[in-house]
């Protein structure tokens, strides 16, 4: 009952929503120092351009509003667009019961979900950013592969975190863990 209420009548606080605002601008800043924000950055305009909405900046933080939050949420957390996990020793068929129940009064938005359509190839292109006196380096490498309406888009994903998605998928281990090298790699 407590999560549905969360989901289904949030509240933002504008006193919490002031704290988490100032928590985002710092660890944003702490991110735009370091060469793979740059480089991730640069990678994903390249790549989809415009889809990747506005920079973030200073003012964006600023711009963030109760008001604006509540009125995203409305549009965006509604039923259609929602999956539920349910995680534990709990008996599936009374754990859906319960979920369906505490969710039953949750009204449909007229939100349809529109995926950006699949960039166009871009042409091979070098991006580089000078960082003086920087102690790393960071070496982004890609192209647009699979739209997200394909149906090997899922499996692809699942795919990659396990071979080179995260900081336990098999290429980092094998770098940092097998071989003991100081840098890492990811797919």
């Amino acid at each position: 009952p407590i999560v549905a209420d969360l989901v289904q009548r949030p509240t933002f606080p504008a006193d919490e929503l002031s704290l988490l605002k100032r928590r985002l601008a710092m660890d944003w800043r702490a991110r735009l120092s370091t060469p793979a924000t740059r480089a991730l950055d640069i990678y994903g305009r390249a790549i989809y351009g415009a889809a990747t909405g506005p920079p973030v900046t200073e003012e964006s933080f600023a711009a963030i509003t109760s008001d604006r939050v509540q009125a995203w949420h409305r549009e965006h957390y509604a039923p259609q667009n929602t999956s539920v996990s349910i995680a534990g020793a709990v008996d599936n068929g009374e754990a859906e019961r319960l979920a369906r129940a505490a969710l039953s009064g949750w009204a449909r938005s007229n939100h349809v979900e529109r995926l950006p359509p699949m960039p166009a190839s871009p042409q091979r292109r070098v991006h580089i950013i000078d960082r003086a006196g920087s102690l790393q380096t960071s070496l982004v490498v890609g192209a647009a592969t699979v739209d997200r309406v394909h149906a090997d888009y899922l499996p692809l994903v699942v795919a990659n975190r396990v071979l080179g998605g995260t900081a336990a998928a098999r290429l980092f281990v094998k770098l940092r863990d097998e071989r003991g090298l100081t840098y890492g790699a990811f797919s």
